[in-house]
């Protein structure tokens, strides 16, 4: 919808960058335009292989996907907090 992909660099190195959906912008930001803002998904601090710094970069937005009856939304798997 807006933003870019992930380039074959990005894949294979290490910065820190997101897609997210509608949903997650309206719940975490509103009516700001995402692309460019950096997000902290705290959980990943919490993993076994805990990432020490989870601060992304959105470069991208997409449509919120609906499977069958099931509405798939990853503000409900990660909570976050913009800078």
């Amino acid at each position: 919808m807006d933003g870019r992909g992930f380039t074959e660099a990005e894949i294979n190195g290490a910065r820190r960058l997101a897609i997210v959906n509608q949903t997650f912008v309206k719940k975490y930001l509103g009516k700001e335009n995402p692309i460019g803002k950096q997000v902290r998904i705290a959980q990943l601090a919490e993993f076994e292989d805990a990432v020490k710094e989870p601060m992304f970069e959105i470069i991208g937005l997409v449509a919120d996907v609906k499977i069958g009856d099931c509405k798939i939304r990853s503000s409900r798997r990660f909570g976050c907090r913009t800078r």
